[in-house]
């Protein structure tokens, strides 16, 4: 296995960072003055995020991105490239537009190839160990998994014959906070879904097609063939009216194994908790309306978890934690009628760290991130409004949806080619350039995440340093993003073809690398108390 062996003192860091011998420097200027200690009790963190005391709550809806919600629009999934039947084809028809025929086509054969030579000769995560692997505990282990748009039935309190739980929605939400964490779950948002959060349910499920809706009616229903497999079916999902608020919970990913994609157990593990969450508030006496098949295909997660103050949104269009960094699995968002006090997002410097670092762009193997959608262009600094592809809100769906009627719409529920703004300003990510390359197999399909600056915790004393000093000024983000590679980080290569891979495998799965319980070490971010 690889070393790294420091020849940079502490007092040479600290000296580079401009506060040696001045004891915090810049940092210092931005601690919490209390007069007494009245003002010291005053100041203790709200109900639901204990964050740190350099995390700022801002006003509702206002994330530290630029946004303009008069844009916000409620999105069709059915476009998203996780949508075979659909969003897929969609995609390949832009790459071959861009690269020119038969663009889509090669890159299928080069991954299909790098797949079966890793087989043989394990490369990234190739190899009959680390496949088997996680096609039995990540997300292939969960493909059979039940309809999750229903709860499961339980034994209700009508059933029991007494009345329902009542609380205040402060109450309640300590309550389901408490349940999810003690369950596994590492953080939790709420939220009511009024006028601009209802807009991030999706308007159509990418498995089937079927549309979310809302109508007067006591509990959820569903109509049309049931089913979690990816084929357009026809029917609709229909959430009632009083379902008013939405919980939404995220895990976090092994930050020892992160990068081999092991983490992606965090599917099956999330099926788990969506599923025992929906039961527990059904045994409540409530309503519980999630994820057909986890995650991705019933909100936008990652807004909810931004706009919900677990998170700021990152460079790759990724949930980054001022406490879990950039180790946080995809969200889940359940809409319930159950009351719950709303959380408001944060501000911790991590959206503004992302203008200066571009770590992440600048590993990515396909070159997908911040390139406006050509891989052989310069990474762009700053965000934009404009989108790229037919996969995001994008104002040019019209006119490629005119240029491709080979595209037949062969989902059997209503499609209009609609074009939509973007509502936030973003780098953008081109899934062309990773799913469907084999650059998404070189890199272990993590590697934005796993080589994040934020992905270290709190292993080391002057992580947390760097964390308050972030939050309060930009001064030193280029210093903090060349010290990240300078100590070695990410210190588990496993993600990437390089001299190295195999033997940190090897060493994994000899268990020399003295992999932590649930593969997260305390250390750098699990377990803390928030």
């Amino acid at each position: 296995m690889s070393k790294f062996h420091g020849t940079l003192s502490r007092r040479e860091f600290m000296k580079g960072l401009g506060i040696a011998g001045a004891g915090l420097g810049a940092a210092s200027l931005a601690a919490p003055a209390f007069n007494d200690l009245d003002e010291l009790i005053a100041s203790k963190p709200g109900p639901i995020h204990n964050f740190p005391w350099w995390v700022k709550e801002r006003a509702q809806y206002d994330m530290t991105a630029d946004h303009d919600y008069s844009k916000l629009t409620r999105t069709d999934q059915r476009h998203m490239i996780q949508c075979s039947w659909q969003g897929t084809p969609e995609v390949k028809a832009w790459l071959d537009d861009r690269d020119g025929a038969g663009t889509a086509d090669r890159f299928a054969k080069e991954k299909a190839e790098y797949d079966k030579q890793g087989l043989t000769q394990p490369k990234g995560w190739g190899g009959i160990r680390n496949m088997a692997y996680r096609g039995t505990f990540g997300y292939a282990s969960s493909q059979d998994s039940p309809n999750g748009f229903l709860p499961p039935v339980v034994t209700t309190p009508d059933k029991r014959g007494i009345p329902r739980w009542e609380g205040t929605p402060e109450e309640n939400a300590q309550m389901i906070k408490a349940g999810l964490l003690l369950n596994g779950a590492c953080d939790v948002a709420f939220h009511e879904l009024d006028d601009t959060m209802s807009k991030f349910i999706f308007s159509h499920d990418f498995h089937d097609g079927k549309p979310y809706l809302w109508e007067d009616v006591p509990v959820g229903y569903e109509t049309g063939e049931t089913g979690t497999s990816k084929s357009p079916r026809a029917g609709k999902r229909v959430l009632p009216n009083k379902a008013k608020w939405a919980i939404n919970y995220t895990l976090q990913m092994s930050n020892d194994s992160i990068n081999n994609n092991f983490s992606d157990r965090r599917y099956g593990h999330g099926r788990i908790i969506q599923r025992q969450l929906q039961g527990w508030i059904s045994g409540l006496g409530y309503l519980a309306h999630g994820p057909l098949d986890y995650t991705n295909n019933f909100s936008e997660n990652v807004a909810f978890a931004v706009l919900g103050g677990i998170s700021e949104v990152g460079r790759w269009y990724s949930s980054i934690s001022p406490v879990f960094g950039s180790s946080l699995g995809v969200a889940a968002t359940i809409v319930t009628d159950l009351p719950l006090a709303p959380t408001n997002p944060i501000e911790a410097g991590i959206h503004k760290f992302c203008f200066d670092c571009m770590k992440c762009a600048e590993m990515c193997p396909g070159s997908a991130i911040s390139r406006m959608g050509d891989p052989t262009g310069p990474i762009v600094r700053d965000p934009t409004w404009e989108a790229i592809g037919p996969w995001n809100r994008w104002m040019g769906r019209s006119a490629f949806d005119a240029k491709h009627p080979e595209l037949a719409k062969v989902n059997k529920n209503e499609y209009q080619s609609i074009n939509e703004p973007g509502f936030m300003k973003h780098w953008w990510f081109s899934p062309a350039d990773c799913n469907l390359s084999v650059a998404i197999n070189k890199c272990g399909s993590f590697a934005c995440g796993s080589r994040c600056v934020f992905a270290n915790g709190t292993e080391s004393v002057i992580h947390e340093v760097i964390k308050t000093t972030v939050a309060n000024t930009s001064l030193f983000n280029g210093f903090f993003k060349d010290m990240d590679g300078v100590f070695g980080y990410p210190k588990f290569d496993y993600g990437i073809d390089g001299p190295d891979v195999q033997e940190n495998l090897d060493a994994f799965w000899s268990n020399q690398s003295k992999t932590p319980i649930y593969g997260i070490n305390t250390l750098r971010g699990g377990g803390r108390k928030i």
